[in-house]
Parts: C-alpha cells; structure tokens; sequence
C-alpha cells in the first residue's frame, strides 16, 4: 500500500488526476444534482468481499492498473437510483453503462455516489473500474477493490448487492482494454474476478463511513 506516481501509465494518470479531489465528479457525463435534496444513506459493505484481477491474490500484486466489470442484473423496468459505496487500493476510476462517476484517491476513506433516474428498461447495470496498485521500487504489495451497491426507487430501498455478493457477475483483467466501460463490450475472453476475501480483513479492517461524492443523474 505503499504510494508512488510513478508506475501510473500516462492514460490513466490523465483520467485519474482531472478530478479536483476525492470527492469530485469533474469530468462526468451525467448531470450533476443537487446533493442536498437527493441525499441516500451510502451501503454497507458488510457482506461483500475485496476482489482483484487474476494476477494476484490481493497480497502478492505487482504495479499496475486492472479493469473490472461488475454486472447488475436489471431488477425493474422503471428508473431507479443507485447509491454506490467504493474503495480501491490504491486508486480507482467508476462509470456506469459507459458514463464516467467519479474517482477516488485515498482507499482509506470511501466514496458514496448517488446516481439518480438510472433507466430500468436498458438491461443490467454494467459497473465498470479501472483500478491501479502502486508500489514502490519494483517490489509487490497488497491490493483490492470493494464496492456496495443498493437500488432504490421512489418508495424505497429494493436490494443490495455487493463485489463477492450473490447475483453479481464479476470479471476482470491486469490491464485496461480500449472501450471496456462500454455496456455492450466483448468481455467474453476475460476472467472471473480473484475474490481475496470478506469486508474487514486485513490489511484493510474496517474502513470509515464513505464520503459523499457528486449526485448526478440521467
């Protein structure tokens, strides 16, 4: 968990630092809403897992960036808001059905996004992340991604689901194809994601409660 720029590719650094912060949407094609009268609780983690691309265990894992798709099955034809609770270590990149949310720079301390009007009619929910471990001086280090996702619409909250949870299709791979954050990309060639382990192990325990990102919607 150590922090260097260094082995960042050029293409990711690009994408990764034009936020302005860890709690910014800068850059995002959705809408941005105002938080304060669209506020949702942020998801739990308990009950979901770290995950990872098949290069590593979590504990063994060289510098480098992954890409992960994360599936949602479609629960209703009516829109819905998703409230996403996300941390990466050590960085990550979050779209949903292509469209760019946000990133997160600090894997101590979560993020929550707050997507609103997400239509119920297009298909399953196609989540997807780049993720970067950084290291230092060419040695190996751990690495893991987290996420908690619950649906909702006007009367309330429908399900949860969770990175290692029932119901969700996970792939990755150790590298960031061009495209992939596309919901209708080939990733029939990728791998199942490498679960580490439940919400709580080390060397992450228990995190803080995820900080509000930009609510935004389509």
């Amino acid at each position: 968990m150590k922090f260097t720029a260094s082995v960042i590719s050029s293409f990711f650094a690009a994408a990764l630092f034009a936020a302005t912060g860890v709690n910014t949407v800068a850059g995002s094609t959705l809408a941005p809403l105002e938080v304060a009268a669209r506020q949702l609780s942020p998801p739990s983690f308990v009950g979901g897992s770290w995950i990872w691309s098949n290069n590593s265990d979590g504990n063994d894992t060289p510098a480098g960036v992954s890409a992960f798709r994360i599936t949602i099955p479609q629960l209703t034809t009516t829109p819905v808001n998703i409230s996403v609770a996300i941390t990466a270590d050590n960085a990550y990149n979050l779209y949903l059905n292509g469209n760019f949310i946000g990133t997160g720079l600090n894997f101590g301390a979560p993020d929550q996004w707050n997507i609103l009007n997400v239509p119920g009619n297009v298909g399953s929910y196609v989540f997807s992340v780049t993720a970067i471990n950084y290291i230092a001086d060419g040695s190996v280090n751990t690495a893991g991604l987290i996420a908690a996702f619950e649906l909702s619409d006007t009367l309330g909250p429908i399900k949860n689901f969770w990175t290692g949870g029932v119901g969700v299709k996970m792939l990755a791979v150790p590298n960031v194809p061009e495209g992939f954050q596309n919901p209708d990309f080939d990733d029939s060639a990728w791998s199942n994601a490498t679960v580490i382990g439940p919400y709580g192990i080390a060397p992450w325990g228990f995190l803080i409660t995820p900080t509000l990102g930009t609510t935004c919607g389509f």
